[in-house]
């Protein structure tokens, strides 16, 4: 029988169910998930192959059958609930400022739910919150901004208009809190029908539902058609779930597991739980353990969505059969998911190049039909009209895939399209042409993706101002953003402005990769003259690292600029020794400084054999006449010609380039008053 092995993506024959050897790799399919070392976090959008963590849209109110009205007793079981809840919370060790129970109301929501002349009149204010800056449902082709708030504070955002965008689920509370303080009985409902996520909670859609039967759901376009009660305990669980979504793609990975814990107290066994502890644990590189938490969670509640996420997993571990599967595995699940259609053609069009000739015009075909079906859902999933292109390509049909993103962009404004379309035009050299293409789409500062592309087309076209100005926009959209923010401080650079990129890089140094922000912000003091400033980040960065290349280089650089060249010389020495640094790079350091002397001793280690490397030949012998040792020069050129034979006259001529070069230069720094010993110390 068959059974896939994870080790090497195949389908491999065993003997029996129970057989778990893989003939190819003897690697046990069963072997339980193991912690791989965290280097780095990767914040999986989950939406590059058609899934997002969080969506939203518009208000919906509907009237479907009332349930029966709360009772004395039952309201004082809601009220004891609530109470029990916000003990948990705080029993689960969150700190105080992150234990507060959403859907609570406050003064200022009070006033403002009984200040309604009616529960009508109050459900049209809270209609009329929709907007930028208000009630606004996330985007679903966009990562999320800033983090979860509770209750009174998301609605003073909104009231000052400087909300950001939210889940359903945040909405809800928000609404359920404004009725109940005008004394509504009021429970949450979801809807049932159609592809449900409940573990992306892509479209989770959740409804707050009066005793009359009306459903208030401020970000649906359409009425719910089959509503299902949820428990406030789970709601506030997905409530942190949500949260710590947020927490964990800004790199809150302490934050992030603190609040999954806290969901897990007072919703234990939550599959969204599960699910969320899982993508937090690929984004730490927990590779195994993470794919085992996903697959867990997907064993207890179905969600096509959740598969798409791990097809994209399984494709960023070079693992394309096994992403196959779990798009095929999508499908059964929603049959026709224009998603899934998507995420299996590009699939599909990335193993083309591999597969024998006799194969290719099947596997393309097979995509085309693919895209063809998931470009008739109105409006088509984010990547189709993009992925339509590349099939296009694929078939040597440019002029056609051109045509076809040129109208997704202006006509649909569609974000894929043009990244891909920006990219043909550069590598076409129609960089003007591409730098435009940016300004007919929607401003899409809040896309990581879109932002590093424009920035590059605008600096490819000599448009350094504008690239900054782009990225000083990102910034401020999502000033969360390590790789925004690591690309504004290095667009500063390029516009000379080093030291507004020194401090760009000071909040850098709190995130996972801080010492990396760190070596970095150290070469930027450099760069401004100011190496006492970078030695004790170099310092404190060799201490935690002894072993990194790029940090010992700059610690022997740093001392050399600072006036301390006996404690460079030391730690040039020690960084040989352990095969940190090689000598010859210890050299470029001595002469960069001007100290000749050191750059000396080091060179004349490099050439002791019979064939020494021309280049040092020339660098050691031209060392040797800016400190006045021409003879050394001659002699050394020399020794050195007749090791190399027949090319004996070719290495000549370049030493006695050289040899003239330097004593040009030592003329002229002596005519201006200066010892070539002692020449101006350079930035190295």
């Amino acid at each position: 029988m068959k059974k896939f092995c994870p080790k090497c993506d195949k389908l491999i024959d065993v003997a029996s169910a129970d057989d778990s050897r893989c003939p190819a790799c003897l690697q046990a399919l069963a072997a339980p998930p193991t912690e791989e070392k965290a280097g780095g976090s990767r914040k999986w959008l989950i939406i590059g192959m058609g899934v997002a963590v969080v969506a939203g849209a518009a208000t919906a109110v509907c009237k479907l059958q009332p349930p029966a009205a709360q009772t004395a007793g039952e309201k004082a079981a809601t009220g004891a609930k609530g109470n029990d809840l916000a003990a948990k919370l705080r029993a689960a060790g969150l700190p105080l400022e992150r234990a507060a129970l959403p859907g609570q109301a406050d003064a200022s929501m009070e006033q403002f739910a009984k200040g309604a002349s009616s529960t009508a009149d109050l459900i049209s204010k809270i209609k009329a919150m929709r907007g930028v800056g208000k009630l606004e449902g996330l985007r679903y082709e966009v990562r999320r901004r800033g983090q979860a708030l509770d209750t009174p504070a998301l609605f003073s955002a909104v009231q000052a208009g400087k909300a950001q965008a939210i889940h359903p689920i945040e909405a809800a509370l928000l609404v359920r809190a404004l009725l109940q303080s005008r004394g509504e009985s009021t429970e949450f409902v979801t809807e049932t029908a159609g592809v449900q996520t409940p573990l992306t909670l892509t479209r989770y859609r959740l409804g707050v539902r009066l005793k009359d039967g009306t459903i208030v759901e401020p970000l649906a376009d359409a009425p719910m058609t089959k509503a299902q009660v949820v428990a406030e305990n789970q709601v506030v669980a997905l409530w942190l779930v949500v949260r710590a979504n947020a927490l964990r793609a800004a790199s809150g990975f302490k934050q992030s597991a603190e609040d999954l814990l806290a969901a897990e107290a007072i919703a234990p066994g939550l599959a969204a739980i599960q699910f969320a502890k899982g993508v937090s644990q690929l984004d730490q590189h927990m590779d195994e353990q993470g794919v085992a938490s996903c697959d867990a969670a997907l064993q207890k509640t179905a969600d096509p969505l959740a598969k798409l996420f791990l097809a994209q997993v399984a494709q960023s571990q070079q693992q394309p059969v096994k992403a196959l599967q779990r798009c095929d595995e999508a499908l059964q699940a929603a049959p026709g998911l224009p998603e899934a259609l998507t995420a299996k053609a590009m699939l599909q069009l990335a193993r083309v190049p591999t597969l024998p000739n006799d194969q290719k015009d099947k596997a393309l075909a097979d995509a085309g039909a693919l895209l063809d079906q998931a470009l008739k859902a109105d409006p088509p999933p984010p990547g189709a009209r993009a992925a339509k292109a590349q099939w296009l390509l694929a078939k040597h049909e440019d002029q056609q895939a051109e045509m076809l993103l040129g109208q997704a962009v202006r006509e649909h404004k569609d974000l894929e399209a043009g990244l891909l379309l920006a990219q043909i035009l550069q590598s076409q050299r129609k960089n003007e042409e591409a730098a435009k293409l940016f300004d007919t789409l929607t401003p899409p500062f809040e896309d990581e993706r879109a932002v590093l592309a424009w920035t590059g087309v605008l600096m490819a076209n000599k448009q350094a101002d504008k690239a900054l100005e782009i990225a000083e926009k990102a910034f401020a959209a999502l000033p969360e953003s390590h790789n925004i923010a690591l690309l504004r401080a290095d667009l500063l650079r390029q516009n000379g402005r080093v030291p507004e990129a020194i401090a760009a890089l000071e909040p850098l140094k709190n995130d996972p990769d801080g010492d990396r922000m760190a070596l970095l912000q150290a070469q930027l003091y450099l760069q401004n003259r100011q190496p006492t400033m970078a030695l004790p980040l170099i310092e404190a960065a060799r201490k935690k690292q002894p072993t990194d290349r790029d940090a010992a280089m700059l610690h022997v650089v740093t001392l050399a600029m600072t006036g301390a060249p006996d404690r460079a010389d030391q730690e040039a020495q020690k960084a040989v020794a352990a095969k940190i640094l090689k000598p010859i790079e210890i050299v470029e350091v001595w002469l960069q400084a001007g100290d000749l002397p050191r750059a000396q001793k080091l060179l004349e280690i490099e050439v002791a054999g019979d064939k020494p490397e021309p280049n040092l030949v020339a660098t050691l012998a031209a060392v040797y006449v800016a400190l006045g040792q021409k003879p050394k020069a001659e002699a050394l050129r020399d020794r050195v010609v007749k090791g190399y034979g027949d090319k004996g006259a070719e290495v000549k001529t370049l030493l006695d380039q050289a040899i003239t070069s330097a004593e040009t230069e030592a003329k002229m720094m002596r005519d201006n008053g200066q010892a070539p010993d002692a020449a101006p110390k350079g930035t190295p």
